[in-house]
């Protein structure tokens, strides 16, 4: 849903740092319990924006959490790959 010019994205990156600054999410948090209040916060904005989407630990740690809630061990599931790493050699990486 990227917009079709260079002003209407920035734009569109602009609303959403305004509602992850609305939902809080950008103020200082003491812990992760805060931040994920936070973070549900931002999420019932129904908001696809680029840089709230783009904030992957926090997503990570929600399907970490359902994982162990389910009991498995997130870190045998759940396979993280970094563009890096498919950039210089996708062979191995996807070992």
């Amino acid at each position: 849903r990227f917009a079709p010019n260079i002003a209407d994205f920035e734009t569109w990156l602009k609303n959403d740092l305004q509602i992850l600054r609305n939902s809080g999410f950008l103020e200082v948090r003491k812990s992760e319990e805060a931040e994920e209040v936070s973070w549900r916060e931002y999420l019932t904005k129904k908001n696809e924006g680029g840089i709230g989407r783009s904030l992957y630990e926090i997503q990570l740690r929600q399907w970490f959490r359902a994982f162990r809630e389910a009991g498995r061990d997130p870190r045998t599931q759940i396979y993280i790959v970094r563009t890096e790493d498919m950039h210089n050699d996708v062979q191995r990486t996807m070992k």
